[in-house]
């Protein structure tokens, strides 16, 4: 489950909250200092498409079938994605984007 693991010198952690759109996360710690941390590499999956949310504000989608891979980026961070039914639903703090995929190529059985 974990990404990725720092220890800062910060003394122990002793208060913990979630922002209220689920994707970041601030701990108040002994020596006064605050930390924060963002949800990364959160990942959706819709027929030959991956796509993989791989900085607060960019995602990768990837084809599968042919190995292609573009960058989206975004200029807000990301706070919910879907892909569904052809398409891929980004909203950041400021915007909704509305992506068309294509449909996969027909398979042609004999």
């Amino acid at each position: 489950w974990s990404y990725a693991l720092e220890k800062p010198n910060t003394g122990s952690v002793f208060s913990l909250a979630w922002s209220s759109d689920g994707t970041q996360l601030a701990g108040a710690c002994g020596n006064g200092h605050v930390i924060f941390a963002h949800v990364v590499e959160q990942g959706w999956e819709w027929r030959n498409y991956v796509i993989t949310l791989t900085k607060r504000r960019s995602m990768q989608v990837r084809n599968v079938l042919n190995d292609a891979v573009d960058l989206l980026e975004f200029r807000d961070r990301v706070i919910k994605a879907s892909l569904a039914h052809g398409h891929l639903v980004v909203t950041t703090s400021l915007q909704c984007y509305v992506y068309r995929s294509l449909p996969p190529p027909a398979l042609h059985l004999k």
